[in-house]
């Protein structure tokens, strides 16, 4: 029997794979849902607690409450990414993260604030995140998934290099009630420029996975990856199925402790750096090297996952964020920048490797077919993990007035994350296309 496999378009009206409109929307969208909060959050954090008299534990539960709401989202947000695509959906959440965004500039009051970053980060940033843009990559590319993705978060590396220095200037020179705004517009313009051009699938347009049509040749090459293409969507596992499977909560505990590892440092990584003594424009460019630790090392990850196994690969990239903090607080004394710049920079590539690699491995594990479906089951857990990661460094630091007590415990939650991923597996009916993807 033929398989209907997959040979390049080579006419000219269709030489260009619309797949990579895609990817450049997943670029945009990322950069968006991390623009918005990570880093940003710190640098907003002294001047609003210094005017309305806050203290850092209340700030910060803001933040980290919307990152939770989020994830509670997500279990109904994943199935209408598996119906209707990334489209509307992308559109929706631009308005609601510019429009909440926007008002954050007029709060004088927690309540506000904790209100206005609830639909903000818990449900803009999600409508337009890794949630909704991964899914489609995932979709359209299959045999080229790992450099798709790799590329596709290529916005958040974006994201952590221009948005701390751009905020940190815009803060200091126009305060942070005109700084909300311009984050809004800077945030929602790009989001609500490429939303539009979103596709569900290649089906949509005709189309196959990784810039192909369908024909029939006897290649045994080609039919080997037609056979993957189709099995990969044949034996794609249901939400109700992946809920009873050991493998998909070992993915959920790492990725969530990860998670929090992550949003501790986004939220208190520049006050961290500050309170060590470096100046804030110091503090700044440090902390735009990890976006440029996290830009330069897409390359190695996509390389990567055409190649290994991903749960090697994530465990890797938990080991160089765990090296970054390490060299970052043995620069506490406040004139190491060297050691400071290493520590960013390692960081960055670590965080680099985050959603490629997960995205990646929920892919592999579990298939395209209903992936927004079991991707965002598993969400709830982990963005709660991310959330309690702010939420504990923060009542470490007001109780102990230091952050180097907290911080040593991240490093040791990392050093957990790397033993439970290595011990992650696929499901049993998919363990054969998962060697088939690393040869």
């Amino acid at each position: 029997m033929q398989l209907p496999i997959f040979k390049k378009n080579t006419t000219k009206n269709q030489s260009f794979f619309y797949g990579w409109v895609i990817v450049l929307g997943a670029i945009v969208g990322q950069y968006a849902s991390l623009g918005g909060r990570g880093q940003v959050t710190g640098i907003f954090m002294g001047p609003v607690t210094t005017d309305l008299g806050w203290s850092i534990s209340q700030y910060t539960i803001a933040s980290s409450l919307a990152f939770a709401v989020g994830g509670l989202c997500s279990p109904f947000i994943g199935p209408f990414v598996d119906k209707y695509g990334p489209r509307n959906l992308m559109i929706l959440g631009a308005l609601t993260y510019g429009i909440s965004l926007a008002t954050l500039s007029q709060i004088n009051s927690l309540w506000h604030f904790v209100i206005l970053q609830l639909i903000a980060g818990g449900l803009g940033a999600i409508l337009v995140g890794p949630l909704t843009v991964n899914v489609a990559v995932s979709r359209w590319f299959v045999l080229k998934r790992g450099w798709a993705l790799a590329i596709g978060s290529s916005g958040v590396s974006l994201a952590a290099i221009l948005m701390p220095l751009i905020m940190i200037q815009v803060v200091d020179h126009f305060g942070w009630q005109d700084g909300y705004i311009i984050l809004a517009l800077l945030i929602s313009v790009p989001v609500l420029i490429i939303a539009p051009l979103m596709k569900k699938d290649p089906e949509e347009m005709g189309l196959s996975p990784d810039g192909n049509k369908k024909v029939f040749i006897n290649n045994k090459i080609d039919v080997v990856k037609a056979s993957h293409i189709q099995n990969d969507f044949d034996s794609s596992i249901k939400r109700h199925d992946a809920l009873k499977m050991k493998s998909l909560w070992l993915l959920v505990l790492a990725f969530g402790i990860n998670g929090a590892g992550l949003q501790a440092m986004f939220v208190h990584g520049i006050p961290l750096i500050i309170d060590m003594g470096f100046s804030r424009m110091d503090t700044a460019f440090a902390f735009s090297l990890v976006g440029f630790g996290n830009l330069g090392s897409k390359i190695i990850w996509g390389w990567s996952l055409q190649r290994y196994h991903p749960k090697k690969v994530a465990a890797a990239a938990y080991t160089l964020s765990l090296c970054g903090i390490t060299l970052i607080l043995l620069a506490s004394n406040g004139n190491e920048n060297l050691v400071l710049m290493i520590g960013c920079t390692l960081f960055g590539m670590g965080f680099g490797g985050t959603i490629p690699n997960s995205e990646y491995l929920w892919a592999s594990y579990f298939g395209r077919r209903y992936l927004g479906s079991v991707r965002s089951i598993g969400m709830p857990f982990t963005v709660i993990f991310g959330a309690i990661g702010p939420i504990a460094v923060a009542y470490f630091f007001d109780i102990t007035g230091d952050y180097i007590l907290a911080f040593i415990g991240v490093i040791s939650a990392y050093i957990f994350a790397i033993v439970i991923m290595l011990n992650t597996s696929p499901p049993n009916t998919r363990k054969e296309l998962m060697f088939a993807s690393s040869n």
